[in-house]
């Protein structure tokens, strides 16, 4: 497969369930798409986004819990309420984090990074 398709924007509604996690419903819609009268290169592009949106939670390993556990496991003082906005200071530094309500999960590269964490930590304090 020719990875030029990447070029290819995915659809506004296919992008948003990617961000949230809803890698299911996305496969579903896919393939609905995938039996209608598409360009070529659309195609192209949503079959190589099954295989990637395959491979994601593969990297995406911790529920909310789990990461709240590992957080307060290397910052001592991490408060809960810290939590809720790391997501969103993470996307802006282009760290990918899947959120799905209640359900956030982060790459388990940056929970094993305590320099980076605590880079986070620190503009949410300066924040609050």
């Amino acid at each position: 497969m020719d990875i030029r398709v990447l070029n290819t924007p995915l659809p506004e509604d296919l992008l948003k369930l990617k961000w949230n996690g809803q890698f299911e419903l996305m496969n579903q819609i896919i393939d609905q798409r995938l039996q209608k009268d598409v360009p070529s290169m659309l195609k192209e592009r949503l079959k190589l986004e099954k295989e990637i949106i395959a491979r994601m939670p593969l990297d995406f390993i911790y529920t909310k819990q789990q990461a709240l556990d590992l957080l307060h496991e290397r910052i001592t003082d991490f408060k809960d309420e810290e939590f809720d906005e790391l997501p969103l200071l993470c996307s802006r530094q282009g760290l990918v984090v899947i959120t799905n309500r209640d359900l956030v999960i982060f790459c388990h590269n940056f929970l094993h990074n305590p320099k980076l964490i605590l880079k986070f930590v620190a503009k949410i304090r300066i924040k609050i």
